[in-house]
């Protein structure tokens, strides 16, 4: 039987996609070529175009971007995380209990084992979720 192993993708129980766990989580990765885009230590860096790309080693450009914030990495986290079946870790959710028990009335949430898993109604409203969560 198929199960959603995360928002965009199916799978067999115990066959999901291991290749989008890099992102979802925060797992460095280098991206090498015109237009690829990495994620080491905390920065975020891309190649434009093929003239940035041959004009400047990766290096170069990791040196050249700011590592993000610690608040900026919790906020990517929820927006990630959200788009798996493991769902966010309510540690980071800084929104009244209020929030999630709406959230849950209306069927857009679950919370089991200590994080918060959208339901297939909320990943269908993804981006409301996250701003909810985000406390906007």
């Amino acid at each position: 039987m198929l199960f959603r192993s995360e928002i965009s993708n199916f799978a067999l129980e115990g066959f999901g996609s291991f290749h989008n766990q890099k992102y979802w989580f925060h797992v460095p990765y280098l991206g090498i070529g015109a237009g690829a885009h990495s994620f080491w230590d905390y920065k975020r860096f891309n190649y434009e175009d093929f003239e940035d790309f041959f004009d400047n080693d990766i290096i170069k450009k990791f040196e050249s971007v700011k590592m993000l914030t610690s608040e900026e990495i919790r906020e990517e986290k929820i927006m990630l995380n959200t788009r798996t079946y493991a769902g966010v870790d309510m540690s980071l959710i800084n929104v009244s209990k209020s929030v999630l028990d709406d959230l849950c009335d209306r069927n857009l949430i679950k919370i089991e084992n200590g994080c918060i898993i959208p339901t297939l109604d909320g990943w269908m409203f993804i981006n409301t979720v996250v701003l909810k969560l985000l406390g906007n």
